[in-house]
């Protein structure tokens, strides 16, 4: 981050193939799609309103621009075959049209992220596209791209891991990762594995402590019937060992 606002002139390098442009004070990269020797742009924590067509870069993979204010939708801009990897996290996007992807082939690999912006529906076509996200996108359907309005998960998506869950307080967009008001699920309130080993630990320890005591007690008990019979049989010895007295010895 150097607080440059202009790339003017970026044009003019070849064989530029990354360029990591993050958090700087950018408010546009128009220049970055002549620049055809491109693999990889992050241009994240910027003041992007807009993004340029990438479709002149045929060898562009990766594009991380999450964290701007891009607005509206996406008509009009293109992606290349080959992008494996798109963040448009945290933005102001409204739309996504199909044509948007439709270089990018059925079969390919990507992991997209359009979670936290304004969009209200998707394409259905976008929703087919079976291996995007690690092939949750097939497994999902929709929420493998972005969860449904109403619902939130950790990345505003569904994963193999983790659930689109109701959100009392969810926006009315798709693509929420926090929500201020979940609904509980049933069996929600399950504890974390740590948690419960702890308590495991907790009660095995308390049920022997428990266990010490009891056999500690009885032991006592034990101890206190003994002593009390050997107070107790002397003198019962010694009434019965007494000789008797014959009243006709007495004087």
């Amino acid at each position: 981050a150097t607080g440059i606002s202009s790339i003017e002139g970026i044009h003019h390098s070849p064989s530029l193939e990354a360029i990591s442009l993050r958090f700087n004070n950018l408010r546009q990269i128009a220049e970055l799609s002549m620049v055809s020797s491109l693999k990889n742009i992050r241009v994240s924590h910027n003041q992007l309103s807009s993004l340029p067509s990438f479709d002149n870069l045929q060898n562009l993979q990766t594009v991380i621009a999450d964290n701007n204010i891009i607005s509206g939708g996406l008509d009009g801009i293109s992606f290349p075959p080959n992008l494996s990897f798109l963040d448009l996290s945290y933005n102001a996007i409204s739309s996504v049209p199909s044509t948007t992807f439709s270089a990018v082939p059925s079969s390919a690999s990507l992991h997209i992220d359009l979670s936290e912006n304004k969009i209200d529906s998707l394409p259905y076509e976008l929703c087919d596209k079976g291996k995007w996200n690690d092939g949750n996108v097939g497994k999902f359907g929709c929420n493998g791209l972005l969860c449904g309005k109403g619902y939130y998960s950790k990345y505003g998506r569904q994963t193999s891991d983790l659930k689109c869950n109701p959100c009392r307080s969810a926006s009315s967009f798709l693509g929420a990762t926090t929500c201020a008001d979940p609904v509980a699920l049933k069996g929600s309130n399950r504890m974390p594995s740590g948690t419960v080993s702890f308590l495991v630990i907790m009660s095995i320890i308390l049920f022997a402590m428990l266990l010490m005591i009891i056999v500690g007690m009885r032991r006592k008990r034990h101890q206190m019937l003994e002593d009390e019979r050997v107070f107790i049989a002397p003198a019962t010895s010694q009434y019965r060992d007494r000789p008797e007295i014959d009243e006709n010895e007495i004087i």
